[in-house]
C-alpha cells in the first residue's frame, strides 16, 4: 500500500549559494542519478524474480488465473516472449539513464528532519548549510498540469530494505492482459518499474526520504 505523503518536506542544502537561489528563483532542483550520494540508487533495470522463463510465466497463469491463459498466450505467444522482454528491458534502460529525481526528508517518529542532526551533518555541510521546508502540495501543482498527474500523487516514500524488489510474473501478467498494439508495455509494468527507483539500503531508513520524479515532468 502506498504510503500518505505528508503535507511537508525538508531539503538541506550544503552549499548555500544554491539554497538562496532555489528561495530567490521559487526553483526546485531534480537530480540526475549520477550525482545521487548511493551509486546504488535508481536502479531500475529489468529484473524479474523468475528468470525471464516463459514456461514459469505459464504455469503461474494457469495456477492463478485459468480462465485467462488462453488469453494470455493469444497476446503473448511464446515465439513473441524474448523480443517483448528486449524492448522492455531497453525501456528501463532509457529510463534509469533519463530518470531526475527531486529528494527530500520527512517527520520520523516525531523528529522534523531540521531537528535532525545526523541529517544537517551528512547534508548540511557540517551544520553550515541551509535546509528548506517545500510544502508537497503547492512543489506538485507548480511541476504537474491535471493531465500530467492524471488524479495520482507523484510523491513516493522511500522503502528500505536489504535486497531490492524485482518484478513479479503477477506484474508481468497485468501488463500483457491490459497492453494494445499501440501499447504493448503497460502503466502497471512501467509503475513496478519505477518502484524500484524507491528503495534504498536499510543503513539510509533514518532519512525517511520522499520522492518525485520526472516521470510526470521533466524540468530544465
Amino acid at each position: 500500500m502506498k504510503k500518505k505523503t505528508p503535507e511537508k518536506v525538508v531539503r538541506f542544502y550544503g552549499n548555500t549559494d544554491y539554497a538562496l537561489e532555489c528561495i530567490a528563483l521559487k526553483r526546485a532542483t531534480f537530480i540526475h542519478r549520477d550525482n545521487l550520494n548511493d551509486p546504488f540508487e535508481v536502479g531500475v533495470s529489468f529484473d524479474t524474480d523468475f528468470g525471464n522463463n516463459y514456461e514459469s510465466l505459464l504455469r503461474y497463469v494457469q495456477r492463478y488465473h485459468p480462465s485467462e491463459l488462453t488469453s494470455f498466450r493469444e497476446k503473448l505467444p511464446m515465439q513473441g516472449w524474448y523480443n517483448i522482454v528486449g524492448q522492455w528491458a531497453m525501456m528501463a534502460s532509457r529510463i534509469q539513464e533519463s530518470l531526475l529525481v527531486f529528494s527530500a526528508s520527512a517527520e520520523k517518529d516525531g523528529v522534523q528532519p531540521q531537528e535532525n542532526l545526523y541529517m544537517w551533518g551528512h547534508y548540511g555541510n557540517g551544520h553550515r548549510g541551509i535546509a528548506i521546508e517545500f510544502n508537497t502540495a503547492v512543489l506538485t501543482d507548480s511541476l504537474m498540469s491535471p493531465e500530467e498527474s492524471g488524479g495520482s500523487d507523484p510523491w513516493y516514500g522511500m522503502e528500505y530494505d536489504d535486497e531490492m524488489p524485482k518484478i513479479t510474473r503477477d506484474d508481468i501478467f497485468k501488463c500483457v492482459m491490459n497492453s494494445t498494439p499501440e501499447k504493448p508495455c503497460g502503466p502497471e509494468l512501467i509503475d513496478s518499474i519505477l518502484k524500484r527507483a524507491c528503495f534504498k539500503g536499510m543503513v539510509w531508513e533514518r532519512e525517511n526520504e520522499w520522492r518525485i520524479s520526472s516521470r510526470f515532468r521533466v524540468v530544465p
